[in-house]
């Protein structure tokens, strides 16, 4: 599915169970939105290291264990009236992230309140173009 180097290869699979399970229940996201979600969790995944994103044994399962949350909160919110979300302790981008990439025309405010942490997700968002 995507070219990764070789240290994200658990990532990769990882990722490419969480894109079958989608296709299975008729979940389908445009190809732009999955690559945006990828480069999220190569992000996470690359960082996690430095600032303790997510517990070292969760490094390689970012796309079941954090991010089809994300998605399936995401899912539900998309039904919602509102426009307007605002993620608190935002950490690694959780759901928050995903959210923003999600919803097309929401606007998602990340509250975190350790610096180096919200220095992330400005990168993040950066990175992303979000």
């Amino acid at each position: 599915m995507f070219h990764v180097k070789h240290r994200f290869s658990a990532l990769e699979r990882d990722f490419s169970q969480l894109y079958e399970h989608c296709g299975k229940v008729s979940w389908l996201f445009p190809e732009k939105k999955w690559k945006l979600l990828w480069r999220h969790l190569v992000l996470v995944h690359s960082w996690s290291t430095k600032l303790s994103l997510v517990s070292a044994g969760d490094r390689d399962f970012l796309a079941t264990r954090h991010l089809l949350p994300a998605l399936r909160i995401a899912r539900f919110a998309g039904s919602l009236a509102c426009s307007r979300v605002l993620d608190f302790g935002s950490g690694a981008g959780w759901p928050g992230v995903p959210l923003q990439i999600m919803l097309d025309g929401s606007q998602l405010v990340l509250l975190e309140g350790r610096r180096k942490r919200a220095n992330f997700l400005t990168y993040v968002r950066r990175s992303l173009c979000l």
